[in-house]
């Protein structure tokens, strides 16, 4: 076996498939949320993981997960590391990817368009060597350092999840990363587990019930998990009451994970595909109460050339057959902004 380099793909698939069999041991030094799913059914294993606690980067609560199942799971703390090796008895990957709830990144929007690659190690010794090396250097955890974890895993997302304080005269159209349009429908989703939904293939589930209850159905999960990725912004506007216009009172909400089959419309039997909301929601690109905004919004809404985004008929809804529609509604908010903006000033 020679030598191969792993991206996108071929790199989850690499890792997801060495670490669902056999003793397995990891030093990652980055682990997000849904990475205790990563090894599959570990009865009978033993796994060793070497994570990096103090840099924030590492939720405190993955690895109390994993510390909670003695008799198969070691974890250990090494606070310089940095590295992302993942080995088994037979495989070795080193790559840039952390762990998280796809098998690569930390969670949040910190993978959000990054390149992940990384390389298949055909000669594995010298890096089991390394490996056994820097468990031997790293440390037990105790409880002390998973509190010390936890504030500086806060810190890190109140970095990267601040409140946002920007104005809509501020906003500026990113054409890589605009927020997607939805309709608000008045709508309950009771979400089904696996035990009630067994004939269901694949629909086994560990997503928190209340954000299920609390999420979007998608009609097309294969054609719109682009557009609903995680991280990406949602405006979301409903009807105004005892009027024919939309809302003033448009909402955002972040995207965050998407479970297939995961629950049921009240009134239906039909399983449906839930995009769930993100349990941080600060951060959105500005304040949707803004007088300015909620103008231009209902101004721009209303016009036939965005009836499309209106979302008014029965029919299923593909939201990647709207990503131009909604790129240019977006622009002609501004677009109106702006102009308001000069009549102020020529006033």
């Amino acid at each position: 076996m020679t030598d191969e380099f792993l991206f996108e793909g071929s790199l989850t698939a690499a890792i997801k498939a060495l670490t669902k069999k056999g003793n397995v041991d990891c030093a990652v030094a980055f682990w997000g949320n849904g990475a205790q799913d990563l090894f599959g059914d570990i009865k009978g294993r033993r796994i060793r993981i070497i994570c990096n606690l103090q840099m924030g980067g590492t939720n405190p609560a993955v690895i109390r997960h994993f510390m909670a199942i003695p008799d198969v799971v070691e974890v250990r703390q090494h606070n310089d590391l940095h590295a992302k090796v993942f080995l088994s008895s037979t495989d070795c990957v080193v790559g840039s990817a952390n762990a998280s709830a796809n098998g690569l990144g930390r969670e949040g929007t910190d993978n959000d368009g990054w390149l992940e690659a990384g390389c298949r190690v055909a000669v594995k010794g010298p890096v089991q060597t390394w490996f056994d090396n820097t468990w031997n250097s790293a440390s037990d955890i105790d409880e002390v350092d998973l509190e010390k974890a936890q504030i500086a895993w806060q810190k890190r997302l109140d970095l990267d999840l601040k409140l946002s304080n920007q104005k809509f005269g501020d906003f500026v159209i990113n054409v890589d990363d605009y927020p997607l349009i939805t309709s608000y429908y008045a709508i309950t989703i009771k979400p089904v587990h696996s035990s009630e939904n067994q004939f269901h293939s694949g629909s086994a589930l560990d997503h928190p019930a209340e954000l299920i209850a609390k999420g979007f159905a998608i009609d097309h999960p294969d054609e719109d998990a682009a557009e609903f990725r995680r991280g990406r912004w949602v405006l979301e506007f409903g009807w105004r009451p005892l009027s024919l216009k939309r809302s003033l009172v448009p909402t955002f909400w972040r995207v965050g994970d998407i479970a297939k089959r995961a629950g049921v419309i009240e009134g239906s039997t039909d399983l449906v595909t839930v995009v769930m909301p993100h349990p941080n929601q600060k951060g959105a690109p500005f304040d949707s109460n803004d007088k300015a905004f909620q103008a231009a919004f209902e101004d721009v809404i209303n016009r036939q050339e965005f009836a499309a985004l209106w979302f008014d008929d029965d029919s299923q809804v593909r939201y990647c057959d709207h990503r131009q529609l909604t790129l240019r509604f977006w622009q002609a908010l501004v677009e109106h902004r702006d102009e308001a903006g000069h009549a102020v000033v020529a006033a």
